[in-house]
């Protein structure tokens, strides 16, 4: 599947600093997901700060998925995936990784999803789940894009104003 010719698959992103080095690890979620993701185990993908290389939880190339085994947000494209992560890699690049690494959650998580243009919920899903699990990760994700979104706006768009907090 050619992810860059999906329509709507992610937001352009421009970097200053010339490509971007990276990694992907792609598993089935079986061992070497739980070794290597012992932090976050219910994640679709992570990075580690100070590095390029992505793993992802259980992919499939051909059908552009990954899965974390949730039954609600438990499903997201690898394409929008690959965009969230890099997302963070380009984050971490631009402002340093501890600036990165110690901005607000909906801010890093937000600003991600937003670039890679998908949720792991549909609005139903999201109101449903506050009805039956207000606490769940997947809300944490779909409020903070929300968020991210009428923040760019009301900055006309400039993310260094966004991430600068003007």
């Amino acid at each position: 599947m050619n992810w860059r010719a999906r329509k709507g698959c992610c937001a352009p992103v421009r970097s200053t600093k010339g490509p971007l080095d990276r990694s992907l690890f792609l598993t089935d979620g079986g061992w070497r997901w739980r070794l290597l993701a012992i932090q976050s185990p219910g994640a679709f993908a992570f990075r580690r700060p100070f590095s390029s290389a992505i793993v992802f939880n259980r992919s499939n190339i051909a059908a552009d998925r990954v899965t974390n085994g949730r039954a609600v947000g438990g499903i997201r494209t690898l394409s929008g995936v690959i965009a969230h992560e890099m997302t963070h890699i380009m984050i971490a690049n631009h402002l340093g990784e501890v600036r990165s690494a110690i901005l607000p959650t909906w801010e890093q998580e937000g600003y991600a999803d937003h670039v890679a243009r998908e949720s792991s919920l549909t609005d139903a899903e999201a109101s449903r789940l506050r009805k039956t699990d207000p606490g769940a990760p997947a809300l944490v994700y779909y409020d903070a894009r929300r968020r991210v979104a009428a923040a760019l706006g009301a900055k006309r768009g400039s993310v260094d104003a966004f991430f600068a907090g003007d």
